[in-house]
């Protein structure tokens, strides 16, 4: 199974930088990939993401804090960028992150495919996987826990403040005895 979250993936965004050009090139037979193909505006990646029940790009963590990807490209306002952040930040993302970790790390998933023995389909297989990676294995057996609210947490600090407060009078206290 393809993961949705790979090299191929990174390079796509990150074509503008190195050395990401040049595993572009070496990916391609030396030659930069068509123009159809790159990336070269969000609007263009939005509508092929929505228009295409196969395209399956994640967007990489620079969309979030960087803009050096970007540069002379496309002339977007890149304080756009803090919407992302926000976005992430965000209590409707708090609380759906534990699906998300359940998707990737496969508690939601089938079982694992069958061993692959003929040696070319796994020749083919591998490179695949260098190139386009894969999902995980199976690291959780039980669904993940829903991420916290601020208010959730703040208000267990407090009790956890106030459980510590109760012992720190104990220098003023008296020992019961019989």
């Amino acid at each position: 199974m393809v993961g949705t979250f790979n090299t191929v993936r990174v390079m796509h965004y990150l074509i503008r930088m190195e050395p990401f050009t040049t595993l572009n090139m070496r990916l391609q037979s030396g030659k930069i990939d068509i123009a159809d193909r790159q990336f070269h505006s969000f609007q263009s990646a939005w509508l092929n993401i929505m228009d295409s029940p196969n395209e399956v790009k994640e967007l990489i963590p620079e969309f979030f804090y960087s803009s050096e990807f970007l540069i002379n490209s496309n002339k977007f306002d890149l304080g756009k960028l803090r919407v992302h952040r926000l976005a992430l930040e965000s209590d409707y993302v708090s609380a759906h992150l534990h699906q998300w970790i359940d998707l990737i790390f496969v508690y939601k998933q089938a079982v694992d495919a069958d061993p692959i023995e003929d040696p070319v389909t796994r020749e083919a297989i591998e490179g695949m996987i260098q190139n386009f990676g894969q999902i995980p294995s199976k690291l959780l057996t039980e669904p993940h826990p829903p991420r916290q609210t601020r208010e959730q947490t703040a208000f267990e600090i407090e009790l956890q403040d106030r459980v510590l407060n109760i012992f720190q009078n104990l220098t003023h206290t008296r020992a019961f005895c019989c």
